[in-house]
């Protein structure tokens, strides 16, 4: 009896919840029309209408797929399909994916396949992609403006000798969320009562949906989320090995491997949008017996770093003054970088000599200044002291 009675109120908190889900976009389609409609001479005003319309109905289609999703999922007809693909392909189509809304909001955005070992795997491709879609999406909508989204996925040590386990990991700087929150992120219809979170549009579907695939596909979820400093989720899933490829079992030990490898390498990462500035640092670099690593801007430096193994580079010559992302925010994004190596010397290059400058270099964490026009000589000093 209690059952039939919780089953009950559950039915009918969905259909309330679903009845105001779909009636929010309708009244924005049925209200837009009617101005469109009364403004039919006003070129501008009838466009914006349409812009508004569309948006409205695409949340309709979200909110449609994402019920289809739930109730599949729960009538147990969603079917875990096996077939071949590459951790390196999953990472570029979710950075084509997700990397489009991100730079609509100024966010940076980043997507690491580095350390799955093992590439070629088998399993269930279009749910695994759901559910980091999902998460990247969130990410994306509940960061503000000008922060940073990152996702990678790690391979762990296998459990058996036919599988591989990997971390699926999505972390921002966002809003973050609230312990009481958390407890029931996985709830449909879902949302936190933050004023700044109320602004997004969203039915507070995601999640659920995403816990059910994880469950489906015998995984496991994890979130960790502070308000106002952000959140980090970790989905664990166990592949089978592509046929043909072996299964790196000791994880630790081929990463040592590879690091052995790099040791003794000193590899220099440098910023410079200038394409003579480049030439002639970089010619400086490999003088004095250092190989030159080039990023044109500070987005792109960001990127170089995150992907490459840690502790790669020994130091990063960072110009200020750069297109896309400037050395003050490469930076700042470096030395947050959850990484042994995020205290690497940065050192300041520019052209820049006020007292400011260099204040601000300090501030951000560069460990010495450098001024244009270089020598030589001036350089083999940095890197006398810092390497």
């Amino acid at each position: 009896m209690l059952k039939a009675d919780s089953e009950k109120r559950a039915e009918t908190d969905f259909l309330s919840n679903m009845s105001h889900e779909i009636r929010t976009p309708l009244n924005v389609i049925i209200g837009m029309c009617d101005i469109a409609r009364f403004h039919i001479d006003d070129i501008d005003k009838v466009s914006e209408c349409l812009k508004k319309i569309s948006a409205a109905g695409d949340h309709l289609i979200d909110l449609v797929n994402n019920v289809l999703d739930i109730t599949k999922i729960e009538d147990d007809k969603m079917l875990i399909k096996e077939e071949p693909f590459s951790m390196d392909h999953l990472a570029e189509e979710v950075r084509t994916l997700i990397g489009p809304l991100a730079e609509r909001k100024g966010i940076v955005f980043n997507v690491s396949a580095k350390d799955a070992l093992n590439k070629n795997v088998m399993g269930d491709y279009s749910h695994l992609m759901q559910v980091i879609i999902n998460l990247g999406t969130n990410a994306v909508k509940y960061t503000p403006d000008g922060g940073f989204v990152k996702i990678w996925i790690e391979q762990q040590k296998s459990k058996s000798p036919e599988m591989i386990t990997y971390d699926f990991i999505c972390e921002d700087n966002g809003f973050g969320m609230s312990q009481e929150f958390l407890e029931h992120i996985f709830e449909p219809f879902v949302r936190s009562e933050d004023a700044k979170v109320n602004k997004i549009q969203g039915a507070g579907l995601g999640m659920s949906i995403v816990k059910k695939i994880v469950d489906a596909m015998e995984g496991t979820i994890r979130i960790d989320s502070t308000e106002g400093e952000g959140t980090r989720v970790s989905v664990e899933l166990d592949f089978k090995v592509a046929e043909g490829e072996e299964i790196i079992k000791d994880v630790d030990e081929y990463k040592r491997q590879q690091l052995e490898k790099i040791k003794d390498r000193r590899i220099v990462l440098l910023a410079e949008d200038e394409k003579g500035n480049r030439e002639v640092i970089s010619t400086y670099l490999e003088d004095l017996g250092f190989e030159a690593a080039i990023a044109e801007n500070g987005e792109e430096l960001v990127d170089m770093f995150i992907e490459s193994e840690e502790n790669f580079y020994k130091a990063i010559f960072m110009d200020l003054q750069m297109p896309i992302m400037n050395g003050y925010q490469a930076t700042l994004m470096v030395r947050g970088l959850n990484r042994s190596d995020h205290d690497v010397p940065i050192i300041a290059m520019t052209a820049n000599v006020f007292k400011d400058d260099r204040d601000e270099a300090e501030r951000v964490g560069m460990n010495d200044y450098l001024t244009k026009p270089l020598k030589m000589e001036q350089l083999k000093k940095m890197l006398d002291v810092w390497v």
